[in-house]
């Protein structure tokens, strides 16, 4: 009897640490989404765009909140992270914005395979948090292109960047500031999408 009552709590014990160890109960990770901005409805287009899932490199290709020191050294916020990977994240919000305006005749995925007249790339050159002697900036800045899938060819090419003072150089502060940096940057990305000749 006695033997079966330790090791049933062996066991518990077993299972405790378990449960620690994958970020259950207690120590479960802090989730921040990102939000799509407030829209700012314009001209309607008769355009069919499709929004593809955003490149990044590694450091980016993941749901953690990156840290840039001013020594170029990497690291993520502790116990926190995005609702999902960003550059998925990314994608979401952007065609949720593009949507919103209302410029735009129909928007979608790349993974619907459904036609569209241009297509929506970017590339994540920067989506995280700076830290300059002691002060922390959100920076955000992609490249975007406008593609012709029909007949192959690039339409257009901008870079987009905005950087954010945050309060605090905690996560909080972080996603606030990065989610700021983010409006900006994709406003201008819708604008830019339904009339780049005009950039």
């Amino acid at each position: 009897m006695l033997k079966t009552i330790i090791t049933a709590a062996a066991m518990g014990v077993s299972l405790a640490a378990a449960g620690c160890a994958l970020g259950l109960g207690g120590g479960a990770p802090e989730t921040y989404d990102l939000s799509a901005p407030v829209a700012k409805r314009g001209p309607k287009t008769q355009t069919h765009i499709t929004v593809a899932q955003p490149d990044a490199i590694r450091p980016l290709d993941n749901d953690q909140i990156l840290v840039r020191d001013a020594s170029g050294k990497l690291s993520y916020f502790p116990s926190s992270a995005w609702g999902d990977r960003l550059p998925r994240l990314v994608q979401t919000r952007l065609m949720q914005a593009m949507t919103d305006s209302g410029r735009f005749r129909a928007v979608g995925s790349t993974r619907e395979r459904t036609p569209a007249d241009v297509t929506l790339a970017v590339e994540l050159r920067s989506f995280n948090i700076q830290m300059n002697g002691g002060r922390a900036e959100a920076v955000v800045d992609v490249v975007a292109k406008l593609l012709d899938e029909r007949r192959d060819r690039v339409i257009a090419t901008q870079q987009f960047s905005h950087t954010v003072a945050a309060g605090r150089d905690d996560a909080a502060a972080g996603v606030s500031a990065l989610t700021e940096a983010f409006h900006r940057v994709s406003e201008e990305i819708v604008a830019w999408s339904a009339n780049p000749r005009s950039a």
